[in-house]
C-alpha cells in the first residue's frame, strides 16, 4: 500500500511594525480576524516573537489548524 501526503496551502498575511522599543505584529488568515501582539524590541522579545509565530506556522504545516489565545 502506498502512502500519500496531502499538503494544504493556506494564505496568511503578516506585518511587523518596528520601533526602538517594541515590535507590533499583526497576522491574519484569509477570511479570519486579525490577531495582534506586541513584543519588546530586545533579545527576550525577539525570542517571544519567534515562539508566537511558530504557534501560527507549525500547526499549519502539520495540518492541525492553528491555536488562538483562547485555545492555549
Amino acid at each position: 500500500m502506498s502512502k500519500r501526503s496531502i499538503q494544504l496551502q493556506e494564505t496568511m498575511y503578516c506585518g511587523i511594525d518596528v520601533s526602538a522599543k517594541s515590535l507590533t505584529v499583526a497576522i491574519q488568515r484569509v477570511g479570519q480576524p486579525v490577531e495582534q501582539e506586541s513584543f519588546a524590541n530586545n533579545p527576550i522579545g525577539h525570542k517571544a516573537l519567534i515562539v508566537w509565530l511558530q504557534i501560527w506556522i507549525e500547526p499549519c504545516a502539520t495540518g492541525q489548524g492553528h491555536r488562538t489565545k483562547s485555545s492555549e
